[in-house]
């Protein structure tokens, strides 16, 4: 079976960048809600949507990003529900409505709200349910409010819930993290995006590893987890659909399925990037600025970029990789009218004979073994770089 195409319909992205408080291993721009006038943001919001929405528009997913959405108070929370409601019900092809809430500020008046919007599925940004590796990377929440937060999700109604869990934190330990995932699965999530911890730069965090007052945990160990996270969840009917990304059948993230497969999507609100007809374009990630830009009716793109189909091409090979499914070089090579094949297929069949791809005769369909999954990052940024030129 050949993976799927992109969808002709787009996605809906909405950056809402307020947060409690700011972690140290987040590099998302955000700002601490204290700092910010957040009622206004709903308004800015509705406001960038009446420039820059098309009156065709249709998204399939809807996707409510941060930051923390949760964070704002009830009455911006309904209004900016109101807003994505105004843009993307009206057209009736509305799939899948995802909203990112951190324990602590999903309430219950909360999530009554999401569900009376029409929101379907909540992504609970747990981290760990072990309340030292919660406060050692600045989490808000203890392993308390996650447990609750995942049990008002589901007595609102909203029974699509997937839990993110982190690994690799220093000093957590594989038996924390094996505790974590059993946590998980006992409260009866049907999605668990299991990530390994980075260090980004300008990160407080990495501040701390350059200042050698952080230790990193060992790469052995944090393979054994990644392993672990497979194992654990896949028993449990969890199959690995991407990289880090774990489900039930039928309860794979749609929205996030779209940036995987190259769709096009539509980002509004500060720092929200969009990707349509092959222009990637990114707002100014400050939200006075970007409040000040469409309140004046002003475009608040801070950059624009035009994708060459050989890039575009080297870039959809890269994001499809990461899915289970593979990535087909003839679909990408129609798509873009590029020779896929010819540029990257010493570098495929070179990943192939090292058992890190399964490709077919005709170097058609790949997809990343279960070793070409741990070393992930390495093989694709090989793709991306390759000097290959073109024919």
């Amino acid at each position: 079976m050949k993976p799927a195409e992109a969808g002709d319909a787009p996605g809906l992205y909405i950056h809402v960048p307020f947060c409690e408080a700011r972690c140290s291993y987040c590099d998302f721009y955000s700002v601490a809600r204290g700092d910010a006038p957040t009622h206004d943001y709903a308004g800015a919001l509705a406001a960038e949507a009446g420039q820059r929405v098309p009156a065709a528009f249709a998204p399939a997913t809807v996707f409510i990003g941060g930051g923390t959405p949760t964070a704002l108070s009830d009455r911006d929370f309904e209004a900016v529900l109101a807003v994505v409601r105004s843009i993307a019900v009206r057209s009736g092809r509305l799939r899948e409505w995802t909203v990112e809430c951190n324990p602590g500020s999903l309430t219950r008046a909360k999530a009554r709200l999401l569900a009376a919007a029409g929101v379907t599925r909540v992504s609970i940004g747990v981290q760990s349910f072990d309340d030292v590796v919660l406060r050692s990377v600045g989490r808000v929440h203890d392993a308390r409010e996650a447990r609750e937060a995942v049990a008002i999700a589901h007595e609102a109604g909203l029974d699509q819930v997937s839990v993110d869990l982190l690994f690799a934190i220093p000093g957590q330990g594989l038996a924390t993290f094996r505790r974590d995932l059993r946590e998980a699965l006992r409260l009866g999530t049907d999605h668990v995006s299991a990530y390994a911890l980075l260090y980004e730069e300008g990160t407080a965090l990495t501040r701390g590893l350059a200042v050698k007052r952080v230790e990193p945990e060992d790469e052995r160990i944090e393979l054994t987890m990644m392993r672990l996270a497979r194992e654990v969840l896949a028993d449990a009917g969890l199959a690995a659909y991407e990289i880090s990304n774990f489900a039930r059948p039928g309860a794979a993230c749609r929205h996030n399925l779209n940036y995987w497969r190259n769709g096009p999507y539509l980002g509004l609100g500060p720092a929200a990037v969009s990707y349509v007809d092959g222009e990637r374009r990114g707002n100014v990630a400050d939200w006075r600025r970007w409040q000040d830009h469409v309140l004046r009716g002003d475009d608040p793109a801070a950059s624009r970029e035009r994708l060459r189909p050989e890039t575009a091409a080297r870039e959809e090979l890269m994001l499809r990789l990461r899915l289970a499914e593979g990535a087909s070089l003839a679909a990408v090579e129609t798509r873009w009218g590029v020779d896929l094949r010819s540029a990257l297929g010493d570098l495929v069949c070179r990943f192939r004979d090292a058992g890190l791809l399964v490709a077919d005769v005709d170097l058609d369909v790949v997809c990343l073994t279960a070793r070409g999954r741990e070393v992930a990052d390495g093989i694709l940024a090989e793709i991306l770089s390759a000097e290959r030129v073109f024919p």
